[in-house]
């Protein structure tokens, strides 16, 4: 029996390779321009675009300053409106699936590794609130566990990750680990 496509497992990819230490969420607005993932280090704008790829796209929070600490993401779909034979931009729109709550648990990267040994993941990640939060599910563990979140991506065309330490310790720094299936 052959397994289907979809669901042979794929490796994680690290979002961001510079940390976000944003200290608060973008204005979502509709708009001509394409998102883009933003990554300077030290960046305080920093976010992560992903173009849709299967249905689910699965998310791993990690972060740097210590366990324990805690931060938000925003987690965002957008998909674009075109008309044939026109020249005008296309148009954006947003779709606010949800805000994650995260805390960093005492599992680490390792030493040389793409998560390194300062960078701490969740283990306890939780819906705060969400525009759609029914395309959002959440697995959260404590205890030092991966916590995870995995949103349905279906129809839409980018899932962008907005970072913000606002309201949390201000020394973390932010990213994430994805895959798809």
């Amino acid at each position: 029996m052959q397994a289907q496509l979809e669901y042979l497992p794929r490796p994680l990819q690290r979002g961001l390779t510079n940390n976000a230490v944003n200290t608060a969420f973008p204005a979502l607005a509709t708009t001509v321009t394409k998102p883009a993932t933003v990554d300077v280090a030290a960046g305080t704008a920093n976010r992560l675009v992903i173009p849709c790829s299967g249905r689910y796209a699965d998310l791993l929070f990690f972060g740097a300053d210590g366990a324990n600490d805690t931060y938000n993401a925003r987690l965002t779909l957008w998909r674009s409106i075109v008309q044939v034979n026109n020249t005008a931009s296309p148009l954006w729109l947003p779709l606010h699936v949800g805000t994650i709550n995260i805390v960093l648990g005492a599992l680490t990267g390792a030493a040389n590794g793409v998560v390194v040994a300062t960078e701490f993941f969740a283990d306890t990640v939780a819906i705060a609130s969400g525009g759609d939060s029914g395309r959002v599910a959440v697995y959260s563990h404590t205890a030092d566990v991966l916590g995870t979140t995995r949103v349905e991506q279906d129809g839409w065309e980018l899932l962008v990750v907005d970072f913000d330490r606002a309201g949390a310790q201000e020394g973390v720094s932010m990213n994430v680990a994805y895959g798809f299936h």
